[in-house]
């Protein structure tokens, strides 16, 4: 071996030994801190993930702390002063200014002496529309006096929209005038909620089909004059021209397709609940109508 070879194997033997030697003392007298400084990364790393999280929800929170904030600054919930007990059904006549929101009659079952309040439980019964019924119940959550629907019972006739109603609900007053609470029971503002014309106890299918109030053509007895591309021509009973084009309303459907070629004319109707395809030829009768 030559005697620069065993100088280079020697020089690279010392650095490895160095090298060695370094990385034990380096673990020896920092081990401990490096240890910490990746427990305090992770746990950093975290509290970034968090953060970025939370710059994400921060609109959607801000906008919901606007509402609730608008809410209290306008529909605060209060305590009314228990001297409004028995004024409670002219608080309903006073908000329901077009008329009442369903016939019914009124009582009050009970009055309680709690240790700090009054409760007053109230029973109405009576017969309305659903949809009014809703709109009186989100009047009684969302108003500001304190009520509280106990039971809700609702039976529909065999009208599409009317049916029989019992409702028990009771009513939180203070036995004594609470702090900064001047108003009276017909003072404060109430919440108006939106109402929904959604009614989920009307029939599916109807007791009778609904009237025909837009005057719309009645395909089902109208004689079938003429097609185009677009649009059907209909002879009424009466002699007038209807003409209807796809996608229109007729009374209890629309116009779907028309085929030229075969002179007939597709509807999809709606028989009070009851769906069903009616097909009308300008080759057959009215009363023929399949």
């Amino acid at each position: 071996m030559s005697k620069h070879l065993l100088n280079s194997v020697i020089l690279i033997m010392l650095l490895i030994i160095l090298l060695g030697g370094g990385f034990y003392f380096i673990q020896e007298r920092y081990n401990a801190d490096i240890i910490a400084l990746r427990e305090e990364y992770k746990v950093t790393s975290d509290k970034y993930e968090e953060l970025l999280i939370a710059k994400q929800e921060l609109p959607e929170k801000i906008k919901s702390l606007e509402e609730m904030k608008y809410e209290l600054e306008n529909y605060p919930i209060m305590l009314m002063k228990r001297e409004n007990i028995h004024r409670v059904y002219q608080y309903f006549e006073k908000y329901d200014k077009f008329g009442p929101f369903f016939e019914f009659n009124y009582k009050i079952s009970n009055i309680l002496e709690r240790e700090e309040v009054v409760e007053a439980n109230y029973n109405l019964s009576g017969v309305g529309d659903y949809s009014k019924l809703m709109g009186f119940i989100n009047y009684l959550e969302y108003s500001p006096p304190l009520f509280f629907i106990d039971k809700l019972t609702f039976k529909q006739s065999k009208d599409e929209n009317a049916g029989d109603i019992k409702l028990d609900f009771k009513g939180i007053f203070s036995k004594n005038t609470p702090t900064g609470i001047t108003s009276s029971i017909f003072t404060v503002k109430t919440y108006i909620g939106k109402l929904s014309f959604y009614n989920p106890f009307s029939p599916l299918i109807l007791w009778n089909l609904p009237p025909n109030e837009n005057n719309l053509p009645d395909v089902r007895y109208n004689k079938l004059l003429a097609l185009t591309e677009n649009t059907a021509y209909f002879k009424s009973i009466n002699g007038e021209i209807n003409s209807v084009n796809i996608g229109d309303e007729v009374y209890l459907g629309t116009l779907n397709s028309i085929d030229t070629d075969q002179g007939v004319a597709v509807f999809f109707m709606n028989y009070g609940g009851i769906y069903n395809k009616l097909i009308r030829s300008i080759y057959e009768k009215p009363e023929n109508a399949r």
